[in-house]
């Protein structure tokens, strides 16, 4: 089994997705604002699912794809404080 990198999320909700409960996400944030979100599936490979620029562009890609903007709100308010402030505008204009 590889290793996540970056926070561990956990298992998040992706709403429509039986699967997503076998999927564990991870979170990277460097110093410059951008992201890489990352799954390991069911069998225990890492990739790449989504990467940006702010907490804007995960927001956008949280909503498009129904993951449960709520939980993820509330891991990376203890990660990055600015990222997650950038990343709850945009989930409060759009909820």
């Amino acid at each position: 089994m590889m290793e996540l990198p970056g926070h561990y999320l956990g298992a998040v909700n992706t709403s429509g997705d039986p699967l997503s409960w076998s999927r564990e996400f991870s979170l990277e944030i460097n110093p410059s604002g951008s992201y890489s979100l990352f799954v390991r599936d069911e069998d225990g490979y890492v990739m790449l699912v989504h990467s940006g620029t702010s907490g804007r562009s995960l927001a956008e890609f949280v909503l498009k794809n129904g993951f449960d903007h709520q939980e993820i709100h509330a891991d990376i308010r203890d990660i990055d404080p600015h990222f997650a402030a950038q990343y709850g505008r945009i989930i409060k204009d759009r909820t």
